[in-house]
């Protein structure tokens, strides 16, 4: 009972999160700071990695199951955003300043790079892509809990947020097994939500695995489109 409540708590979390990243997204003159959307996405994926380690055994997926984290991940809004058109984030431009980085360059932000819109009240809009992470300058100060959440870069991507739900989901899936329809059932239902984002996912690694050559640079974000394509793959070997 105590465990499940407590993945109940954090479940909620789960949708705390997604209820402030509507807000950094949806139009409108509302918006958050930098350091607040970085504490949520940071939040967001701690609690996803201590589910992915809860999901390892059998009684921990079947909880997670039962507590409806399907239902949650297939509610939360921010997550169903076109991955080839990206989506644009409003933030308080006092908290961002001009030092704020997008991409992995050492470029200032501007219209040019980051698709930044003119400032309104106090608002400033920054476009965020598979391509495109949003990164926090050098000497920007942030809490070290953060810090090390978001990785040594300081940034964050797509894949940053989409690779722990599909490793969750595979995590779960692989743990009941094959016999529990219920949870192959939830999974199929989730995947065809998210067939968008598989298909442009899986055709950005098909050109780029077809433009590769010997010389090519293999980046981070190369590294994460292939391994966010394997869960895929091993998700629809699953169900």
């Amino acid at each position: 009972m105590l465990k499940s409540n407590y993945l109940l708590l954090l479940i909620q979390r789960l949708k705390s999160a997604d209820d402030l990243f509507c807000v950094c997204i949806e139009n409108g003159l509302k918006s958050v700071s930098l350091d607040t959307l970085f504490y949520e996405l940071a939040s967001f994926r701690t609690v996803l990695y201590f589910m992915i380690r809860f999901a390892q055994s059998r009684y921990g997926a079947q909880l997670l199951l039962h507590c409806d984290i399907y239902e949650t991940l297939k509610n939360s809004r921010f997550l169903f955003i076109d991955a080839d058109l990206g989506l644009t984030l409003n933030l308080e431009r006092d908290n961002v300043g001009n030092d704020l980085l997008a991409g992995s360059g050492n470029n200032r932000l501007d219209k040019s790079i980051a698709g930044v819109g003119n400032s309104e009240n106090g608002i400033m809009k920054l476009k965020l892509s598979l391509d495109v992470p949003l990164t926090l300058p050098h000497n920007y100060h942030i809490e070290n809990s953060i810090k090390s959440s978001i990785g040594n870069n300081g940034s964050i991507s797509y894949y940053d947020i989409f690779i722990p739900v599909f490793q969750l989901v595979s995590t779960i899936t692989i743990s009941l097994g094959p016999q529990n329809e219920i949870n192959l059932r939830q999974v199929r239902d989730l995947m065809n939500q998210f067939s968008s984002l598989v298909n442009s996912v899986v055709k950005r690694d098909f050109i780029i695995d077809e433009k590769m050559t010997k010389d090519t640079k293999v980046d981070k974000s190369f590294k994460d489109l292939k391994e966010l394509t394997s869960l895929f793959t091993l998700l629809n070997a699953l169900v």
